[in-house]
Order: structure tokens, then C-alpha cells, then sequence
């Protein structure tokens, strides 16, 4: 694990259930509450900060919500139709992720694959893996972690 431990402090259960109940009180529902949640644990996490603050949580969401509305008016601007631009960005993304998930191991590449490829939710991961909740949400937190690191 790239020589980073993670405490129990700087991201647990309690922490990323408030974070992402606050996500959602501050962006519509159909955005990723929960990845939202695990960018901003990040950031502060990497910032030394290990309970972000509300106003904090608050200002990456308008974040979040403006840079998504950048993107569409961008869209709009070169007349590419929505499902046109949604296959080119769906592209692009595989590649950068496929390169990206290289730095994890096995067992992390299984996590991500299952969360983002076969877009199933948390509790059917760990069903099927046979780990707990806790685990594979420490686990994707981590992969995220290191694959936002090989990408910087």
C-alpha cells in the first residue's frame, strides 16, 4: 500500500456516513452521492483534515455541481448530442481507468471493477466477496486513493 496507513481516525464508518448524508442534503439526487462523499474525505484527508467541516462539504458539492454544469454548457456550445459525447467521455474514462488500475492489487482491481463496471452497490460487493461492508468501502476509499495518486 504505497507506505500510507490509513487510521481508523481519517476515514471511518461514522465520518463517510455524515459526509455523504450531507452530500445529499446539498445535490440533487441524480449525482453520486456517495463518490462525491469519498472525493471530499480525500481531499481533507490529504489536507490533514480528518472530520470535514459542513461549510467545507458544502463548498465541494456547489464544486461538484458547477463543474457538471460546465461540462453540459460545453456540450451544448459544440452541438455533440448527448449520446455521442456520453460514448467519447465513456471511452476516454475506460482508457485513463484501465491505466490507472495497474498500481492496484488483485484484490482492490475486483473492488473497483465490481463498483464501477458492474456499477453494483457496496453491500452486494461485499456479498460476493465474502468480506464486510466496512472492508470494501476501506478497500475502495484506498484504490481510489492510489489511482488519484498515479494520476497527479
Amino acid at each position: 500500500m504505497l507506505g500510507i496507513q490509513m487510521s481508523t481516525d481519517a476515514i471511518d464508518k461514522t465520518t463517510l456516513k455524515r459526509v455523504t448524508t450531507q452530500v445529499r442534503a446539498f445535490v440533487p439526487r441524480s449525482y453520486d452521492h456517495e463518490l462525491i462523499a469519498m472525493d471530499i474525505l480525500f481531499e481533507s484527508w490529504t489536507n490533514k483534515i480528518n472530520h470535514p467541516t459542513t461549510g467545507f462539504v458544502r463548498r465541494r458539492c456547489i464544486d461538484a455541481m458547477r463543474k457538471d454544469t460546465r461540462e453540459r454548457k460545453l456540450v451544448e456550445k459544440m452541438g455533440v448530442t448527448k449520446d455521442a459525447n456520453r460514448e467519447q467521455q465513456d471511452i476516454q474514462d475506460r482508457d485513463q481507468v484501465n491505466q490507472l488500475v495497474r498500481v492496484l492489487d488483485p484484490f482492490e482491481r475486483k473492488i473497483v471493477w465490481y463498483r464501477f463496471y458492474q456499477d453494483m452497490p457496496l453491500v452486494e460487493i461485499a456479498e460476493s466477496v465474502s468480506q464486510d461492508v466496512n472492508v470494501i468501502r476501506e478497500t475502495l476509499l484506498s484504490a481510489i486513493f492510489k489511482m488519484k495518486q498515479a494520476g497527479a
